[in-house]
C-alpha cells in the first residue's frame, strides 16, 4: 500500500459505517483524518481552525449541501475530492469544475488513487473530473 504519510485530511460523511470504513483506508494509508463530521457546522469549524492538505467531502450532510465549505476550502487552495452518491446524477456548480470527484460506492484502491492524484500529485485512478452545470 501506498502511504501517504503526513497529509492532514478533512472528511466529511453522515453514514457512521461509510466514515468508519473512510477514516480507518485513510489513517492505515499514513494520513491524519480530521473528522468525518457528519454536520457542516462541525466541518466548517474545524476547517476554520486546522491545516489542511485536502478534503474529502459528501455532498449531502444530513440534507445540507458542503458547497459553503467547498467554497472555503478553495479559497484556502486546499483541494477537494467529493465523494457522493450526487455524483454523476447532478452537476456540481462552475466553481467545483476543478474538483475531483469520485462517486459511491467506491473501493479503497479508488479512494487512495483520488488522494495520491488530487493531494499528492502522483498519479493514480478512480476519479474523474465532474461536468458543471
Amino acid at each position: 500500500m501506498v502511504r501517504l504519510n503526513d497529509l492532514r485530511i478533512l472528511a466529511t460523511e453522515d453514514e457512521i459505517l461509510v466514515a468508519m470504513a473512510l477514516k480507518a483506508v485513510l489513517e492505515s494509508a499514513g494520513c491524519t483524518v480530521i473528522g468525518p463530521f457528519a454536520t457542516l457546522a462541525a466541518a466548517e469549524d474545524a476547517a476554520d481552525n486546522e491545516d489542511l492538505d485536502g478534503a474529502i467531502l459528501d455532498i449531502n450532510l444530513r440534507g445540507e449541501l458542503v458547497f459553503p465549505l467547498a467554497e472555503r476550502l478553495l479559497d484556502r487552495r486546499v483541494p477537494i475530492v467529493f465523494c457522493s452518491s450526487y455524483v454523476g446524477t447532478i452537476p456540481l456548480p462552475k466553481a467545483f469544475a476543478s474538483c475531483a470527484c469520485l462517486p459511491k460506492p467506491y473501493t479503497d484502491d479508488m479512494l487512495l488513487g483520488a488522494v495520491r492524484k488530487c493531494f499528492t500529485g502522483f498519479g493514480g485512478g478512480g476519479w474523474s473530473s465532474q461536468p458543471s452545470a
